[in-house]
């Protein structure tokens, strides 16, 4: 890790604001991993080809989740955009 880059991102921010951008990236990855458990689970009970079992529907799962992920990003920057003037 660069710690050049998180100094700055470090004074940017102030102690509380660190602290609160830590918190919700655990929650954040907490969310993702219990989305994905319960997705693996409703995968090991359809019918799918031997081929697409385990590894790759998990995957393709997590592909498609991370591209849904990526749609807040989107979202945010153009909410960002139309309130800030």
């Amino acid at each position: 890790m660069n710690t050049t880059a998180a100094s700055h991102e470090f004074l940017r921010l102030g102690l509380w604001g660190v602290l609160t951008q830590g918190f919700f990236a655990g929650v954040g990855f907490t969310m993702a991993l219990l989305l994905m458990s319960g997705i693996r689970e409703r995968l090991d009970t359809l019918l799918m080809p031997k081929s697409f079992k385990g590894v790759p529907a998990a995957f393709i799962c997590t592909g498609i989740m991370a591209l849904a992920f990526m749609g807040f990003t989107g979202i945010i920057q153009g909410l960002q955009a139309n309130f800030s003037g």
